[in-house]
């Protein structure tokens, strides 16, 4: 009660109160036939009410494990990115992996580059570097690039480029592109186990709520993401509608491998909810932002 309710219908573009029951909007205006003894009734003094945001293309999730790994946000410089990993280094024991966040871009940095392999290699020395920028580009350092099995004359997958120096011809340890950076992450990183992966949303969960995000379409998600979200469904701890696209990760195979995979039982249809929904399956044809053909 006592709010400033915007409807988003032109019929009727505002209201000053709302009864709810069962989750769904059942009056405006005139709620006194909704109000009971069990009732809860908020008076909002006269502040604003919306319908949530929807966001047709959001990783929640990979949004939620960002936000548990190192933030370079707010570098500045390269000198940042390297304290980022240096910490990171001196934090964790000799060999683990170092995965930053993908929540950051080098036009934020005063050399507006990435850093190279040498500079992540005395940042770290003991330990493989997987510095992500987005999903389609990734530095690694020199230990990484060995366990990734990736030298100067390793020939590049199609869509991929390993980048070089121009004056030495030597490896920079960045990769572009959207297929072998994801392929990358699955053979080589620590994969979250499925209590982590349910911790990640919940959490991230009560983020988006507070920005107002009250549905999602979570565009790719491989089989065990997938479950992670099943998992909230069937216990009833969905907060943000989710709907679902299976990634088919591509790795050059022609489109019939891709029918392959769904005639083999490979993508499996969800039951449809009013939290959860499948929606599409998820397919790299030639790349995506900056790796595509043009």
């Amino acid at each position: 009660r006592n709010a400033r309710v915007l409807t988003m219908d032109d019929r009727r573009p505002q209201a000053h109160s709302v009864a709810v029951r069962g989750g769904r909007i059942v009056a405006l205006d005139d709620v006194s036939g909704w109000t009971g003894d069990r009732t809860r009734v908020i008076d909002l003094a006269g502040r604003f009410v919306m319908p949530g945001f929807h966001d047709s293309h959001n990783h929640m999730l990979m949004t939620g494990l960002a936000l548990t790994r190192p933030d370079l946000s707010a570098a500045r410089r390269l000198a940042d990115v390297l304290d980022v990993v240096r910490t990171e280094a001196e934090r964790l024991p000799a060999g683990t992996w170092i995965e930053t966040s993908a929540a950051w871009h080098e036009s934020q940095l005063a050399e507006r580059r990435f850093p190279t392999r040498h500079e992540l290699d005395r940042a770290a020395p003991g330990h493989p570097v997987f510095l992500r920028r987005g999903a389609h580009n990734v530095v690694l350092n020199s230990l990484a690039l060995d366990l990734a099995g990736i030298g100067p004359d390793t020939p590049e997958p199609s869509g991929t480029t390993y980048v070089k120096d121009p004056a030495t011809g030597d490896l920079t340890g960045h990769v572009v592109g959207t297929t072998t950076v994801a392929a990358l992450a699955v053979r080589l990183l620590p994969r979250p186990s499925p209590d982590e992966l349910r911790d990640v949303l919940r959490g991230i969960m009560d983020t988006y709520a507070r920005a107002g995000i009250t549905s999602v379409v979570e565009p790719g998600l491989m089989p065990e993401e997938m479950a992670a979200y099943r998992r909230l469904a069937d216990a009833g701890e969905l907060t943000v509608r989710v709907g679902l696209m299976w990634r088919l990760l591509g790795r050059g195979e022609p489109a019939a491998t891709a029918v392959a995979q769904i005639d083999g039982g490979e993508v499996e249809p969800d039951r449809s909810g009013e939290w959860l929904r499948t929606l599409a399956i998820k397919l790299s044809v030639d790349g995506g932002v900056e790796t595509g053909f043009y």
